[in-house]
Protein backbone atom coordinates (compact mmCIF):
# COMPACT_ATOMS: atom_id res chain seq x y z
CA UNK A 1 0.00 0.00 0.00
CA UNK A 2 1.55 3.60 -0.97
CA UNK A 3 1.87 6.06 1.67
CA UNK A 4 0.32 9.27 1.03
CA UNK A 5 2.42 12.17 1.67
CA UNK A 6 0.22 15.06 3.45
CA UNK A 7 1.41 18.66 4.29
CA UNK A 8 1.65 19.66 7.87
CA UNK A 9 -1.24 20.97 9.32
CA UNK A 10 0.33 22.88 12.42
CA UNK A 11 -2.93 22.21 13.97
CA UNK A 12 -3.45 21.45 17.75
CA UNK A 13 -7.38 20.99 19.24
CA UNK A 14 -8.12 22.55 22.95
CA UNK A 15 -11.25 22.37 24.12
CA UNK A 16 -12.64 25.45 22.37
CA UNK A 17 -11.00 26.26 20.01
CA UNK A 18 -7.70 25.38 17.52
CA UNK A 19 -3.86 26.89 18.10
CA UNK A 20 -0.88 26.99 15.96
CA UNK A 21 1.55 24.81 16.79
CA UNK A 22 5.51 24.41 15.22
CA UNK A 23 8.18 22.87 16.18
CA UNK A 24 11.38 25.02 16.13
CA UNK A 25 14.46 23.28 14.02
CA UNK A 26 17.15 22.49 16.16
CA UNK A 27 19.78 24.94 14.70
CA UNK A 28 17.50 27.94 15.37
CA UNK A 29 16.57 27.59 18.67
CA UNK A 30 19.27 30.18 20.34
CA UNK A 31 17.27 32.51 18.21
CA UNK A 32 14.24 32.07 20.10
CA UNK A 33 15.00 29.89 23.40
CA UNK A 34 12.43 27.71 22.94
CA UNK A 35 11.73 24.38 21.18
CA UNK A 36 8.36 25.52 19.66
CA UNK A 37 5.81 28.05 18.68
CA UNK A 38 2.51 27.87 19.71
CA UNK A 39 -0.66 30.66 18.98
CA UNK A 40 -4.14 30.47 19.42
CA UNK A 41 -6.02 30.94 16.17
CA UNK A 42 -9.19 32.36 17.86
CA UNK A 43 -11.46 30.22 15.93
CA UNK A 44 -13.31 26.51 16.45
CA UNK A 45 -14.28 26.49 13.48
CA UNK A 46 -11.69 23.69 11.20
CA UNK A 47 -11.95 25.96 7.73
CA UNK A 48 -11.32 28.97 9.45
CA UNK A 49 -8.08 27.04 11.42
CA UNK A 50 -6.30 25.69 8.83
CA UNK A 51 -6.33 29.26 6.57
CA UNK A 52 -4.81 30.90 9.47
CA UNK A 53 -2.57 28.08 10.17
CA UNK A 54 -1.16 27.99 6.64
CA UNK A 55 -0.75 32.00 6.96
CA UNK A 56 1.49 31.79 10.39
CA UNK A 57 3.34 28.61 8.86
CA UNK A 58 4.72 30.56 5.99
CA UNK A 59 5.48 33.58 7.93
CA UNK A 60 7.60 31.77 10.57
CA UNK A 61 9.36 29.65 7.53
CA UNK A 62 9.86 33.20 5.74
CA UNK A 63 11.85 34.01 8.95
CA UNK A 64 13.42 30.83 9.62
CA UNK A 65 15.36 31.58 6.20
CA UNK A 66 16.13 34.83 6.68
CA UNK A 67 17.98 33.58 9.85
CA UNK A 68 19.47 30.60 7.88
CA UNK A 69 20.47 33.33 5.25
CA UNK A 70 22.16 35.32 7.80
CA UNK A 71 20.05 38.03 6.29
CA UNK A 72 21.73 41.25 7.57
CA UNK A 73 19.13 43.41 8.52
CA UNK A 74 17.88 39.86 10.75
CA UNK A 75 21.69 39.25 12.28
CA UNK A 76 21.62 42.82 14.25
CA UNK A 77 18.04 41.30 15.34
CA UNK A 78 17.91 40.60 18.86
CA UNK A 79 16.09 37.25 20.17
CA UNK A 80 13.34 39.31 21.74
CA UNK A 81 13.24 41.43 18.29
CA UNK A 82 13.04 38.30 16.51
CA UNK A 83 10.40 36.73 18.99
CA UNK A 84 8.05 39.84 18.51
CA UNK A 85 8.49 39.99 14.79
CA UNK A 86 6.61 36.04 15.29
CA UNK A 87 4.52 37.83 17.62
CA UNK A 88 3.75 40.27 15.42
CA UNK A 89 2.59 37.95 12.49
CA UNK A 90 0.62 36.10 14.58
CA UNK A 91 -1.27 38.80 16.08
CA UNK A 92 -2.06 40.26 12.42
CA UNK A 93 -3.19 36.88 10.58
CA UNK A 94 -5.29 36.68 7.54
CA UNK A 95 -8.22 37.69 7.79
CA UNK A 96 -10.88 35.47 7.54
CA UNK A 97 -14.61 35.84 7.38
CA UNK A 98 -17.58 33.16 6.83
CA UNK A 99 -19.24 33.78 3.95
CA UNK A 100 -22.92 32.54 3.11
CA UNK A 101 -23.36 31.28 -0.24
CA UNK A 102 -26.31 31.77 -2.60
CA UNK A 103 -27.97 28.27 -3.14
CA UNK A 104 -27.40 27.08 -6.68
CA UNK A 105 -31.32 26.60 -8.67
CA UNK A 106 -31.24 23.16 -9.47
CA UNK A 107 -30.31 22.14 -13.32
CA UNK A 108 -27.07 24.74 -13.40
CA UNK A 109 -26.83 28.58 -13.14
Amino acid sequence: MKQINRSPSYLVRNSYSYCFRMIIPQDLKPYFGKKELRYTLKTGYIGEAKIKARFFAGQIQLIFRLLREGNFMMEKLSEDQIQEMVNTSSRMGPQVHRYSYPACPPGGS
